[in-house]
């Protein structure tokens, strides 16, 4: 197996959400590729933070590829919403189960595909799937 490097992409979680187009832009002067956008439904998450209409919104002020980590229950029921967003890929998690539906949802609306566990979960459980994806997000504490 070939290693691969990392890739370092911003957190818009991070930023003034109330100056959320300024964050994009100062992200794009720092010279990083990627926008990562935490979306947090309040369900697989305690909390709840962005979704398709801030993407929609934000998309509007910035060229970075926007990289959606979607940590919500049913992430199928938003696809349709990212996309028209203007989202380039979506990140899923294993903890729900076979991600292969999700991986086929995704590339017929155009989007990237991404995988991702929590850090509880044994990373032999993604193995399987890394051919399948073009992101594999390791999630730390």
């Amino acid at each position: 197996m070939t290693a691969l490097a990392p890739i370092l992409a911003p957190s818009l979680l991070a930023g003034d959400h109330a100056r959320l187009a300024e964050s994009a832009r100062a992200v794009t002067e720092s010279g990083a590729p990627w926008l990562h956008l935490d979306i947090m439904d309040g369900h697989f998450v305690p909390v709840i933070t962005l979704g398709g209409p801030v993407v929609k919104s934000l998309r509007k002020h910035t060229d970075l590829f926007l990289d959606c980590h979607l940590m919500v229950d049913n992430p199928a029921v938003l696809f349709d919403d990212f996309a028209d967003a203007g989202a380039d890929r979506c990140i899923v998690h294993i903890e729900l189960g076979d991600p292969r539906p999700l991986f086929d949802g995704l590339r017929e609306r155009g989007m990237g595909v991404g995988l991702t566990l929590n850090p509880p979960t044994p990373v032999e459980t993604v193995l399987p799937y890394l051919a399948e994806i073009d992101l594999l997000l390791p999630v730390v504490n």
